[in-house]
């Protein structure tokens, strides 16, 4: 009987022919043939497929026996047990019959002949046993099918240390360009990101993020079960983080999950020198509802809402945080990002605020708060830019429309659904309708229906559409490009491009925006002197930078 090894068989050709008759082939090829005159003829040597069909079988069979008569080992796999693209990889390179095709080129014919028309180069590599091809393919497919998580990643036991593996993960997303949210009990903040303290913070989309798991055994057996609840997929178990009992545990509740093995350092790469641009000012408000931080190196300020429990509401607390934030910015700010955590961008009000009991004049001082908040978003020096990940709906969309830009991830959308629930959204299709044409604000306000962001961008109300997994580093690179420009310039047209779109003729918004343009040229610092004293503008030199 063949030796069996796991699920792959070996058995060794020549004892296995020792072992039985000889077949008939072996026997045709052994007979010595008989001597018949051949006729001379001269045209060119016939080629293997121009002999007669008895011809080609005789060499073929002879052939078959000389290769079987070689010891060789083959590795042979239930055919059941493989996919095609494992069978694909552990097939050898030559396969066992020739594709040759009947009908050849005369060069190609010439070629085959020069080496011999009946010489075959038969390979039989040492093959993986299929357990370990079997478990190396579907890791590999399972970390690529992970780091296609399509809202990002969360770090389950993220540190605040950097010498700690915890740290060097998130780290890690962060280095090549991806969004990730650390996940942490004790931190608030972790290398400038605001920290949740539970998956169930992710939101109602949590099953779209991948999840690193960098915890004790016993505290990631309890993390499968929320897992599990969160309809959760993904789930990369870094080394240590994985013993018999979880992994017990996840086949019963048939997790997705990679373990024993794969490192995401290994598999990414990691610059352990790395560090990510580090806040020379943070802090918090509204009970946590919204935080803030100030990159010293790019001055970007980036305000983010931080209650996903609520869906970001923008309840009076975060109103009055965000009208405080927004009126005492810091003078070196150069770019204001807003962000938000969760699954959605914003909510809009939190219907409390407009309870009955509170009376007619807490609602009017209410919707004056938000409208204040929006209008200082264009009346801020700074350029503001909306990061939106999810659902923008009611003010949050009226929030992020305010914004001097918008980009927004492939999954979000923007939504006036008043109408739907037997009211309208008056004040939030003001902010909407600075964006866009009259008829696209009519059909978000009369339909109450979400736009995708591919469509809003089409609309207008989005300035740039970018994958989810890349939405936060991608809206840092453009503050960052924002950030390098010249301030007083940046902040001087911003002023001014509002003022003109005020005005009601093209003569009168050419008179506002002249005088503006006036006095850049006038400034020293716009113009420089060659060796000839012939003034050339600093900023011409730059015309051929790519755009944002």
């Amino acid at each position: 009987m063949p030796e069996r090894y796991g699920s792959s068989y070996a058995v060794n050709a020549a004892e296995a022919l020792d072992r039985s008759p000889r077949p008939l082939s072996a026997r045709l090829a052994s007979r010595e043939p008989r001597e018949r005159p051949r006729r001379v003829s001269p045209r060119a040597p016939r080629t293997f497929w121009e002999e007669p069909l008895s011809v080609r079988h005789r060499e073929s069979q002879s052939l078959m026996h000389q290769f079987l008569a070689v010891p060789k080992t083959l590795h042979l796999t239930p055919p059941e047990a493989l996919d095609s693209e494992l069978m694909n990889a552990a097939r050898p390179a030559s396969g066992a019959a020739r594709r040759v095709k009947r009908h050849r080129s005369a060069q190609k014919e010439s070629e085959l002949e020069a080496v011999g028309p009946m010489e075959i180069a038969w390979r039989t590599p040492e093959l993986p046993v299929f357990a370990d091809l079997c478990e190396a393919t579907a890791s590999k497919l399972s970390v690529s099918g992970f780091l296609q998580a399509p809202h990002g990643f969360a770090v389950v036991g993220a540190s605040a240390e950097r010498q700690k593996f915890g740290n060097k993960v998130l780290r890690c997303y962060l280095q090549h360009g991806l969004s990730a949210v650390p996940v942490s009990l004790t931190q608030t903040v972790i290398e400038g990101l605001p920290c949740i303290s539970s998956l169930k913070d992710l939101g109602r989309d949590a099953e779209h993020y991948g999840v690193s798991v960098i915890t004790p055994p016993k505290v990631t057996l309890q993390l499968l079960d929320l897992a599990k609840e969160l309809k959760i997929q993904r789930l990369w178990l870094q080394p240590g983080s994985e013993s018999p009992e979880v992994l017990q545990r996840a086949e019963e509740l048939q997790l997705g999950l990679i373990h024993s093995g794969p490192c995401l350092l290994v598999e990414l790469g990691f610059d352990p020198q790395w560090i990510p641009p580090q806040a020379s000012a943070s802090g918090e408000a509204a009970e946590g509802a919204v935080r803030w931080r100030l990159c010293g190196a790019s001055q970007v300020f980036t305000v983010t809402l931080a209650a996903p429990k609520t869906r970001n509401a923008l309840s009076r607390p975060v109103l009055s945080a965000l009208k405080e934030l927004l009126q005492t910015l810091p003078s070196s700010t150069r770019v204001l990002l807003l962000e938000s955590q969760g699954s959605v961008f914003s909510s809009g009000h939190r219907f409390g605020d407009f309870a009955a009991e509170l009376g007619a004049a807490e609602h009017r001082r209410t919707l004056q708060l938000c409208s204040e908040v929006n209008m200082l978003l264009r009346e801020v020096a700074p350029p503001s830019i909306a990061v939106v990940q999810g659902l923008a709906t009611a003010a949050g969309c009226q929030l992020a429309c305010s914004c001097d830009l918008v980009l927004a991830a492939d999954t979000a959308a923007f939504q006036l659904p008043g109408a739907a629930n037997g009211g309208f959204c008056h004040t939030p299709a003001v902010a909407v309708a600075q964006r866009t044409s009259a008829s696209a604000v009519a059909e978000m306000a009369f339909l109450a229906e979400k736009i995708p962001a591919e469509r809003a961008e089409r609309l207008g109300l989005v300035n740039r559409v970018i994958p989810r997994a890349k939405l936060y580093s991608e809206a840092r690179k453009v503050a960052e490009k924002i950030a390098k420009a010249d301030p007083a310039q940046i902040q001087r047209g911003k002023q001014v491009l509002y003022q003109q779109m005020l005005k009601p003729t093209l003569a009168e918004k050419y008179a506002c925006a002249e005088p503006a343009m006036l006095e850049m040229f006038s400034t020293p610092a716009s113009q420089e002197t060659d060796g000839e004293e012939v003034p050339t503008l600093r900023f011409a030199r730059r015309l051929d930078a790519r755009p944002f």
